[in-house]
């Protein structure tokens, strides 16, 4: 079953993220996922905007989704991300 794959990012350290985009993915593709958006352009319909980017993906399936965020590929990159951002991550099936 088609997973989707949620990220909101906060307080991003652009320079920090230099260099974190194309590698990332590769790795996304590396596991079957593509992106579906990307954006810190977001219009707020209900509620409160809680965030400054988002970040949207779909992969096969939960595995392949698990699989690729904790692959040795993805680990240097995880650990930039970490250090730039304030981030919370979600899988939706």
């Amino acid at each position: 079953m088609v997973v989707h794959f949620i990220a909101r990012l906060n307080d991003i350290n652009a320079d920090a993220m230099h260099g974190y985009q194309q590698p990332t993915a590769a790795s996304i593709a590396a596991f079957g996922g593509r992106y579906l958006a990307s954006s810190d352009h977001i219009t707020t319909l209900e509620g409160v905007a809680d965030c400054q980017r988002i970040v949207m993906l779909e992969f096969p399936d939960k595995q392949q989704a698990m699989d690729w965020y904790g692959s040795a590929l993805y680990a240097p990159l995880l650990a930039q991300r970490k250090a730039a951002t304030d981030s919370h991550f979600i899988l939706v099936e």
